[in-house]
This record gives C-alpha cells, structure tokens and sequence, in this order.
C-alpha cells in the first residue's frame, strides 16, 4: 500500500515539475507578497516595548515557506 501511495506521489511531483507556468506562479505569489508587504509594512514594525526595528522580510519569510509548501499540493 504504501509503494502504490509513493508511487502516485513521485507521478504528481514529475507532472508539477513538467508544468513550468505551474512552478512559476506556485514560486513567484509568495515572493511577490513577500517583497510588497516587506517593502510596505517592513518600516512600520517595533518589537514592543523596544525601539529597535523588527526586520520584516526575516519574519515573514516562514511564513511564505509554509504557503508555498501549503498551496502548492
């Protein structure tokens, strides 16, 4: 059961990697949030009770790893 379940994953990540517009878009959605929203909301951010900047793009970037893990299935 599980050689049948690796064997249909392994067919899914070969067809996913074949579709090149489908890799593009499932890569390029999150880094285009992550360079607007980082660039936008980057400057406004203050760890509380502190006058030292938070840098954005360090803390959002998890974040954007996980959806691109996420929606990309």
């Amino acid at each position: 059961m599980l050689k049948a379940a690796y064997s249909l994953a392994l067919r899914e990540v070969m067809r996913f990697l074949r579709q090149k517009n489908r890799v593009i878009g499932a890569l390029a959605t999150p880094v285009i949030f992550w360079f607007v929203l980082g660039s936008g909301v980057g400057r406004s951010l203050m760890e509380a009770g502190s006058r030292t900047r938070i840098d954005y793009l360090s803390y959002f970037f998890p974040g954007i790893v996980l959806l691109i893990i996420l929606f990309t299935a």
